[in-house]
């Protein structure tokens, strides 16, 4: 499991859910 491959995608996800 890479965290540098999920994080991003975490942070995006989020970001995107609270616009």
């Amino acid at each position: 499991l890479s965290i540098l491959g999920w994080v991003p995608g975490v942070i995006h996800a989020l970001y995107v859910a609270n616009n």
